[in-house]
Protein backbone atom coordinates (compact mmCIF):
# COMPACT_ATOMS: atom_id res chain seq x y z
CA UNK A 1 0.00 0.00 0.00
CA UNK A 2 1.38 3.67 -0.94
CA UNK A 3 -0.04 6.38 1.14
CA UNK A 4 0.52 9.93 0.36
CA UNK A 5 0.20 12.54 2.96
CA UNK A 6 -0.35 11.83 6.58
CA UNK A 7 -2.99 14.75 7.32
CA UNK A 8 -4.58 13.10 10.65
CA UNK A 9 -8.11 12.03 10.24
CA UNK A 10 -10.85 9.03 11.02
CA UNK A 11 -10.12 5.93 10.17
CA UNK A 12 -12.78 4.37 7.99
CA UNK A 13 -12.99 0.90 7.55
CA UNK A 14 -13.57 -0.98 4.26
CA UNK A 15 -14.99 -4.54 3.90
CA UNK A 16 -15.92 -6.75 0.98
CA UNK A 17 -19.08 -7.98 1.27
CA UNK A 18 -19.84 -10.83 -0.87
CA UNK A 19 -22.55 -10.45 -3.46
CA UNK A 20 -24.75 -7.81 -5.53
CA UNK A 21 -27.07 -7.39 -2.87
CA UNK A 22 -24.40 -8.09 0.30
CA UNK A 23 -25.37 -11.74 1.16
CA UNK A 24 -22.67 -13.85 1.89
CA UNK A 25 -19.05 -13.57 4.43
CA UNK A 26 -17.25 -10.22 4.72
CA UNK A 27 -13.86 -9.74 5.84
CA UNK A 28 -12.21 -6.50 6.95
CA UNK A 29 -9.70 -5.80 3.76
CA UNK A 30 -7.99 -1.83 4.54
CA UNK A 31 -8.50 0.78 6.88
CA UNK A 32 -7.04 4.30 5.84
CA UNK A 33 -6.15 7.36 7.95
CA UNK A 34 -8.72 10.13 6.30
CA UNK A 35 -12.36 10.44 5.32
CA UNK A 36 -13.11 8.81 2.36
CA UNK A 37 -15.63 10.59 -0.11
CA UNK A 38 -14.12 10.92 -3.62
CA UNK A 39 -13.98 7.10 -4.24
CA UNK A 40 -13.44 5.73 -7.09
CA UNK A 41 -11.86 2.53 -9.08
CA UNK A 42 -9.01 2.45 -11.49
CA UNK A 43 -7.40 0.07 -13.68
CA UNK A 44 -10.58 -2.06 -13.25
CA UNK A 45 -10.89 -5.47 -14.43
CA UNK A 46 -13.61 -8.21 -13.40
CA UNK A 47 -12.89 -11.51 -13.79
CA UNK A 48 -12.05 -14.60 -11.77
CA UNK A 49 -8.01 -14.26 -12.33
CA UNK A 50 -7.33 -10.69 -12.44
CA UNK A 51 -6.90 -8.02 -9.62
CA UNK A 52 -8.75 -4.43 -9.37
CA UNK A 53 -6.46 -1.33 -8.42
CA UNK A 54 -8.89 0.73 -5.83
CA UNK A 55 -7.88 4.73 -5.85
CA UNK A 56 -9.30 5.91 -2.50
CA UNK A 57 -9.10 9.74 -2.66
CA UNK A 58 -10.85 12.81 -0.45
CA UNK A 59 -13.24 15.41 -1.62
CA UNK A 60 -11.40 18.07 -3.34
CA UNK A 61 -11.04 20.61 -0.93
CA UNK A 62 -9.09 19.06 1.27
CA UNK A 63 -5.32 18.43 1.31
CA UNK A 64 -5.96 14.23 1.51
CA UNK A 65 -4.53 11.38 1.04
CA UNK A 66 -4.58 9.13 -1.64
CA UNK A 67 -4.30 5.31 -1.44
CA UNK A 68 -3.52 2.89 -3.87
CA UNK A 69 -4.28 -1.15 -3.00
CA UNK A 70 -4.46 -3.80 -5.53
CA UNK A 71 -7.24 -6.67 -4.46
CA UNK A 72 -8.42 -9.69 -5.49
CA UNK A 73 -11.90 -9.95 -6.27
CA UNK A 74 -14.23 -12.89 -8.56
CA UNK A 75 -16.35 -12.30 -11.47
CA UNK A 76 -18.86 -9.37 -11.51
CA UNK A 77 -21.91 -11.44 -11.12
CA UNK A 78 -24.36 -12.50 -8.62
CA UNK A 79 -22.32 -13.86 -5.18
CA UNK A 80 -19.93 -11.91 -5.96
CA UNK A 81 -17.90 -8.73 -3.71
CA UNK A 82 -19.19 -5.11 -3.11
CA UNK A 83 -17.02 -2.52 -1.15
CA UNK A 84 -18.67 -1.29 1.81
CA UNK A 85 -16.97 1.84 3.46
CA UNK A 86 -17.87 3.13 6.92
CA UNK A 87 -16.78 6.81 6.25
CA UNK A 88 -17.37 10.40 7.75
CA UNK A 89 -21.22 10.71 6.85
CA UNK A 90 -22.11 7.31 6.81
CA UNK A 91 -22.11 3.96 5.12
CA UNK A 92 -21.28 4.06 1.34
CA UNK A 93 -20.91 1.04 -1.18
CA UNK A 94 -19.11 0.43 -4.74
CA UNK A 95 -20.87 -2.26 -6.27
CA UNK A 96 -19.29 -4.76 -8.04
CA UNK A 97 -19.95 -4.30 -11.97
CA UNK A 98 -18.68 -2.66 -14.97
CA UNK A 99 -19.29 0.86 -13.84
CA UNK A 100 -18.66 0.98 -9.98
CA UNK A 101 -19.58 4.05 -8.49
CA UNK A 102 -20.02 5.39 -5.07
CA UNK A 103 -23.77 4.95 -3.03
CA UNK A 104 -24.53 6.23 0.05
CA UNK A 105 -26.34 3.67 2.02
CA UNK A 106 -27.01 4.97 4.92
CA UNK A 107 -26.29 8.36 6.99
CA UNK A 108 -25.41 6.57 10.31
CA UNK A 109 -22.52 4.55 11.44
CA UNK A 110 -20.08 6.87 10.47
CA UNK A 111 -17.57 9.58 12.13
CA UNK A 112 -19.72 12.85 11.88
CA UNK A 113 -22.45 10.93 13.46
CA UNK A 114 -20.15 9.79 16.64
CA UNK A 115 -18.73 6.55 15.44
CA UNK A 116 -15.39 5.92 16.81
CA UNK A 117 -12.73 2.35 15.60
CA UNK A 118 -11.46 2.82 18.91
CA UNK A 119 -14.15 2.37 20.76
CA UNK A 120 -17.48 0.76 18.35
CA UNK A 121 -17.65 -2.16 16.33
CA UNK A 122 -19.20 -2.42 13.56
CA UNK A 123 -20.27 -5.49 11.44
CA UNK A 124 -21.78 -6.73 8.59
CA UNK A 125 -24.01 -9.97 9.57
CA UNK A 126 -27.53 -11.59 8.25
CA UNK A 127 -30.13 -10.90 11.16
CA UNK A 128 -32.95 -11.62 9.62
CA UNK A 129 -32.54 -15.25 7.95
CA UNK A 130 -32.89 -14.09 4.44
CA UNK A 131 -29.32 -13.84 3.08
CA UNK A 132 -28.61 -10.27 3.13
CA UNK A 133 -25.88 -8.99 5.18
CA UNK A 134 -27.38 -6.12 7.62
CA UNK A 135 -25.08 -3.27 9.23
CA UNK A 136 -24.94 -3.92 13.20
CA UNK A 137 -23.06 -1.36 15.49
CA UNK A 138 -22.06 -1.60 19.00
CA UNK A 139 -22.66 1.63 20.09
CA UNK A 140 -22.55 3.76 23.32
CA UNK A 141 -25.14 2.87 24.94
CA UNK A 142 -26.89 0.31 22.21
CA UNK A 143 -26.15 -2.19 19.47
CA UNK A 144 -27.85 -0.86 16.37
CA UNK A 145 -28.83 -2.77 13.43
CA UNK A 146 -29.99 -1.27 10.01
CA UNK A 147 -31.45 -3.96 7.82
CA UNK A 148 -30.48 -4.74 4.19
CA UNK A 149 -33.28 -3.55 1.64
CA UNK A 150 -31.46 -6.31 -0.90
CA UNK A 151 -30.62 -3.27 -2.95
CA UNK A 152 -27.77 -1.75 -1.15
CA UNK A 153 -29.35 0.36 0.40
CA UNK A 154 -30.17 -0.17 4.18
CA UNK A 155 -33.52 0.57 6.63
CA UNK A 156 -33.24 3.16 9.68
CA UNK A 157 -31.21 1.86 12.61
CA UNK A 158 -32.71 0.25 14.94
CA UNK A 159 -31.61 -0.73 18.82
CA UNK A 160 -31.99 -4.21 19.48
CA UNK A 161 -30.14 -4.25 22.68
CA UNK A 162 -28.90 -2.31 25.24
CA UNK A 163 -25.58 -4.97 26.54
CA UNK A 164 -22.03 -5.20 24.73
CA UNK A 165 -21.72 -1.66 24.52
CA UNK A 166 -19.08 0.82 25.98
CA UNK A 167 -21.34 2.65 28.19
CA UNK A 168 -21.25 -1.14 30.15
CA UNK A 169 -17.63 -1.39 29.95
CA UNK A 170 -16.98 -3.36 26.95
CA UNK A 171 -13.73 -2.16 25.90
CA UNK A 172 -12.03 -2.66 21.76
CA UNK A 173 -8.57 -3.24 23.67
CA UNK A 174 -10.22 -5.87 26.18
CA UNK A 175 -12.93 -7.48 24.86
CA UNK A 176 -14.09 -9.54 20.86
CA UNK A 177 -17.70 -9.19 20.10
CA UNK A 178 -18.96 -11.57 17.24
CA UNK A 179 -22.13 -11.97 14.87
CA UNK A 180 -22.48 -15.83 14.36
CA UNK A 181 -25.28 -18.33 14.03
CA UNK A 182 -24.26 -20.74 16.57
CA UNK A 183 -27.67 -22.11 16.70
CA UNK A 184 -28.28 -23.20 13.16
CA UNK A 185 -30.93 -21.30 12.37
CA UNK A 186 -29.72 -19.01 9.59
CA UNK A 187 -29.86 -15.82 11.94
CA UNK A 188 -26.46 -14.13 13.63
CA UNK A 189 -26.42 -14.15 17.53
CA UNK A 190 -24.25 -11.95 19.44
CA UNK A 191 -21.33 -13.61 21.15
CA UNK A 192 -19.50 -11.08 23.37
CA UNK A 193 -15.74 -12.80 25.13
CA UNK A 194 -16.34 -10.19 27.92
CA UNK A 195 -14.47 -9.89 31.36
CA UNK A 196 -16.40 -13.25 33.23
CA UNK A 197 -16.46 -15.45 30.09
CA UNK A 198 -17.95 -15.48 26.84
CA UNK A 199 -21.56 -14.45 27.06
CA UNK A 200 -24.17 -15.07 23.69
CA UNK A 201 -27.19 -12.38 23.16
CA UNK A 202 -29.56 -14.89 21.18
CA UNK A 203 -31.39 -13.76 17.94
CA UNK A 204 -35.31 -14.24 18.64
CA UNK A 205 -35.92 -14.20 14.88
CA UNK A 206 -38.15 -10.88 14.85
CA UNK A 207 -35.66 -8.34 15.27
CA UNK A 208 -34.76 -8.69 18.67
CA UNK A 209 -32.68 -10.06 21.02
CA UNK A 210 -32.50 -12.22 24.35
CA UNK A 211 -31.06 -10.75 27.63
CA UNK A 212 -27.56 -11.64 26.92
CA UNK A 213 -26.17 -15.04 28.97
CA UNK A 214 -23.02 -16.09 30.41
CA UNK A 215 -22.50 -19.56 28.00
CA UNK A 216 -18.80 -20.43 29.50
CA UNK A 217 -17.07 -18.80 32.69
CA UNK A 218 -13.74 -18.71 30.57
CA UNK A 219 -11.70 -16.99 27.58
CA UNK A 220 -13.14 -13.72 29.33
CA UNK A 221 -10.96 -11.12 30.31
CA UNK A 222 -10.88 -11.83 33.73
CA UNK A 223 -11.71 -15.23 33.81
CA UNK A 224 -8.95 -17.12 32.58
CA UNK A 225 -6.77 -14.04 32.09
CA UNK A 226 -7.52 -13.92 28.32
CA UNK A 227 -5.49 -11.10 26.41
CA UNK A 228 -6.25 -9.57 22.85
CA UNK A 229 -2.46 -8.90 22.48
CA UNK A 230 -1.80 -12.87 23.73
CA UNK A 231 -4.48 -14.94 22.80
CA UNK A 232 -6.48 -15.38 19.58
CA UNK A 233 -10.33 -16.45 20.03
CA UNK A 234 -12.01 -18.15 16.94
CA UNK A 235 -15.52 -19.20 16.47
CA UNK A 236 -15.57 -22.25 14.13
CA UNK A 237 -16.91 -26.15 13.41
CA UNK A 238 -13.90 -28.41 14.84
CA UNK A 239 -15.94 -31.38 14.89
CA UNK A 240 -17.71 -30.93 11.84
CA UNK A 241 -21.86 -31.11 12.91
CA UNK A 242 -22.27 -27.48 11.35
CA UNK A 243 -22.31 -25.76 14.62
CA UNK A 244 -19.31 -23.43 15.77
CA UNK A 245 -17.30 -24.23 18.51
CA UNK A 246 -15.09 -21.83 20.49
CA UNK A 247 -11.11 -22.11 19.65
CA UNK A 248 -8.72 -20.43 22.13
CA UNK A 249 -4.99 -19.71 21.54
CA UNK A 250 -3.95 -19.74 25.14
CA UNK A 251 -0.58 -19.19 27.25
CA UNK A 252 0.32 -22.98 26.80
CA UNK A 253 -2.45 -24.66 25.13
CA UNK A 254 -4.88 -24.36 22.55
CA UNK A 255 -8.62 -24.86 23.83
CA UNK A 256 -12.12 -25.76 22.62
CA UNK A 257 -15.35 -25.56 24.02
CA UNK A 258 -17.80 -27.52 21.85
CA UNK A 259 -21.23 -25.97 20.64
CA UNK A 260 -24.43 -27.16 22.69
CA UNK A 261 -26.34 -25.85 19.55
CA UNK A 262 -28.79 -24.00 22.24
CA UNK A 263 -26.55 -20.76 23.13
CA UNK A 264 -24.39 -22.66 25.57
CA UNK A 265 -20.81 -24.30 25.00
CA UNK A 266 -19.27 -27.74 26.64
CA UNK A 267 -16.86 -27.17 29.14
CA UNK A 268 -13.11 -26.08 27.73
CA UNK A 269 -11.00 -28.78 26.99
CA UNK A 270 -7.22 -29.25 26.07
CA UNK A 271 -6.67 -29.88 22.33
CA UNK A 272 -3.06 -29.37 21.61
CA UNK A 273 -0.23 -28.07 23.48
CA UNK A 274 1.56 -26.07 20.42
CA UNK A 275 0.94 -22.54 18.46
CA UNK A 276 0.91 -21.00 21.60
CA UNK A 277 2.61 -17.92 23.45
CA UNK A 278 4.81 -19.76 25.99
CA UNK A 279 4.45 -23.77 24.00
CA UNK A 280 6.30 -22.22 21.13
CA UNK A 281 6.69 -18.79 21.47
CA UNK A 282 4.05 -17.52 19.07
CA UNK A 283 3.16 -14.00 19.14
CA UNK A 284 -0.26 -12.10 18.07
CA UNK A 285 2.22 -9.64 16.27
CA UNK A 286 4.05 -12.03 14.49
CA UNK A 287 2.54 -14.93 13.96
CA UNK A 288 -0.90 -15.24 12.43
CA UNK A 289 -2.75 -18.15 13.64
CA UNK A 290 -6.47 -19.71 11.88
CA UNK A 291 -9.25 -22.05 12.03
CA UNK A 292 -9.68 -23.29 8.92
CA UNK A 293 -11.25 -26.39 6.64
CA UNK A 294 -7.83 -27.23 4.78
CA UNK A 295 -9.12 -30.54 3.61
CA UNK A 296 -12.70 -30.17 2.70
CA UNK A 297 -13.88 -32.66 5.33
CA UNK A 298 -15.94 -29.95 6.89
CA UNK A 299 -14.03 -29.29 10.10
CA UNK A 300 -11.66 -26.79 10.74
CA UNK A 301 -7.88 -27.45 11.15
CA UNK A 302 -5.52 -25.11 13.24
CA UNK A 303 -3.03 -22.92 11.09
Amino acid sequence: MVIESSTAGPSPQFWFASGRTLTSDASLIVTVDRTVFSLCLVAVGFSSSVHITILLCVSSDSSGINTRESLPVPAASRGTADIVGFGASGVVIVRNNFNPQKTDAHPDFGYIPGWRVEKHVRLLADTTGRGHLDIVGFGDSAVWVALNRGDNTFGASKAVTTEFTYDLGWRIDKHLRFMADIRGTGRCDIVGFGDAGVFVSVNNGDGSFSPAKLAIATFGYEAGGWRLEKHPRFLADVNGNGQLDIVGFGEDTVWIASNNGDGTFQPARAAVQSLCYNSGGWRVEKHPRFVADLTARGMGNLT
